[in-house]
């Protein structure tokens, strides 16, 4: 079945430094998220939100707008720090990112695409205790919600996404300010079109090496240039040279592209690879 794609507000949270809890007392830290969960979920569920993923201390969930979602995270995250400042509770700061995106519906509910990406990273830069929005849950939050207090962070640049977002933070009592991320130069595209130009004769010619390097230009979310079916195209063209690391951008791909994109996109890299061998004298 094609997956339904839909337009909606996405929560993305999880706890810092969870990992390091873990590794130091496992048995208190999983009953400690255990009851930070039952704090969370029946929150999302009277804001009008349903969970449809987790993994471990991260959780998705979906509302059906953006006030809700960040009444949801502001009422959660003050009931948090209330619990935090219980003596001998082993304290847990979670962090909340709120985008508003385009996603693909699966068959089981879960939910896959930009939107959902946007929310994860827009939760990795926020405060530890606080709540980071992308420009647009701003623009639709904002003047429902007078009270609320929102922070004009700028434009920052997130891991694999393409184009800079505008962040705002939203004010919470208790929030622990972080590091602003450094942000990155974009990639120069006449230099990426001479790379391309320079690579592309030796790769139709069965080079495995160079169709990996253009693989790799063409799957970089960060460049102008990026296209995942001609990285798929490249990739799939590198791994029958046997290429090994192929083969692992390739599974990285699978992971995120939903199956019948996944299965359009190798449909065409065969007939890409089939065309190139008939043109290089293989058969």
């Amino acid at each position: 079945m094609t997956p339904i794609t839909k337009l909606t507000t996405i929560l993305a949270s999880d706890v810092c430094g969870y990992s390091r809890m873990i590794g130091e007392d496992e048995v208190r830290a999983i009953a400690a998220l255990q009851e930070c969960r039952k704090i969370m979920d029946p929150l999302i569920q009277e804001h009008g939100g349903r969970i449809f993923n987790t993994a471990g201390d991260a959780v998705l969930a979906e509302f059906s707008s953006p006030a809700l979602a960040v009444g949801f995270a502001i009422k959660c995250q003050n009931q948090f720090h209330a619990r935090n400042r219980t003596t001998g509770k082993l304290q847990m700061r979670w962090r909340f990112g709120i985008n508003v995106g385009e996603v693909y519906t699966q068959d089981n509910g879960d939910l896959l695409g930009d939107g959902v990406n946007i929310a994860a990273r827009l939760e990795s830069i926020a405060d530890q205790g606080g709540v980071a929005i992308g420009a647009e849950v701003h623009g639709l939050s904002h003047r429902k919600l007078k009270e609320v207090v929102f922070e004009d962070r700028g434009e920052v640049e997130l891991k694999n996404i393409s184009d800079p977002i505008q962040v705002w933070a939203i004010k919470i009592e208790g929030a622990v300010r972080v590091a602003a991320p450094p942000k990155t130069q974009a990639p120069d595209r006449k230099k990426i079109e001479q790379d391309i130009k320079a690579l592309e004769p030796s790769a139709q010619q069965l080079d495995g090496d160079a169709a990996l390097k253009l693989g790799r230009i063409y799957a970089d979310k960060t460049s102008p240039l990026f296209d995942i079916g001609k990285a798929v195209n490249w990739f799939w063209l590198a791994r029958a040279q046997r290429i090994s690391a192929a083969t692992d951008e390739l599974n990285a791909i699978i992971k995120v592209m939903p199956k019948d994109r996944w299965n359009s996109a190798k449909n065409n890299a065969d007939v890409f690879l089939d065309d190139l061998r008939w043109k290089a004298g293989v058969r």
